[in-house]
């Protein structure tokens, strides 16, 4: 049961990062932020920063929400636990929307404070143009399959990571691993 719902937590984890890929240039730093300096964006680009945002995540939430409830349905969690499972396939999706939707908040502050206004008008117009528009409903969908891509890799590197800390360290009196609890299969 703990690794179904650590793989679900693996899913929401790498849904959350699909992000990345759905919003453009979003790991920028502020040159602002690199000196220390905390500069609050203009009323005018924190309006075009949220136009960029919306028109560059296009049925994110929808898209968002159908993926978690195909990982809750290949999860097999209703089948190990009927009141968990149906738990968690009602509420996983809408709890990570709450979070995205601040992330996107903290997203839209970025953009507002790294680009000028001229830039971001400039990505309005590309995103508003047909071809933007077509740009913009794909980066959504990429997002969520390079998310697939990554889980796989997540579940290894917090296998490998917890194995690793359990050898230098003492983990306990557990056998059997789980890289969802952290649990080491050494003793």
């Amino acid at each position: 049961m703990r690794g179904k719902m650590g793989q679900v937590v693996v899913s929401g984890l790498a849904a959350l990062s699909l992000l990345g890929a759905a919003v453009p240039a979003m790991a920028v730093q502020t040159a602002s932020q690199d000196a220390g300096v905390a500069i609050e964006p203009s009323a005018q680009s924190r309006a075009l920063a949220a136009r960029v945002i919306a028109i560059t995540t296009p049925n994110m939430e929808k898209q968002l929400l159908d993926y978690m409830a195909s990982v809750m349905a290949a999860s097999g969690l209703r089948d190990a636990d009927a009141q968990i499972g149906a738990w968690m396939e009602k509420n996983a999706g809408p709890i990570l929307i709450t979070h995205v939707r601040t992330f996107m908040g903290q997203i839209e502050t970025v953009y507002a404070t790294r680009f000028t206004p001229a830039e971001l008008q400039a990505m309005v117009d590309f995103y508003e143009s047909p071809i933007g528009r077509t740009i913009a409903s794909k980066q959504v969908q990429i997002g969520i399959e390079t998310g697939e891509l990554q889980e796989p890799m997540l579940l290894a590197y917090m296998t490998d990571l917890m194995a690793q800390m359990c050898a230098a360290n003492d983990c306990g009196d557990v056998k059997g691993g789980d890289a969802t609890t952290g649990k080491s299969s050494r003793r």
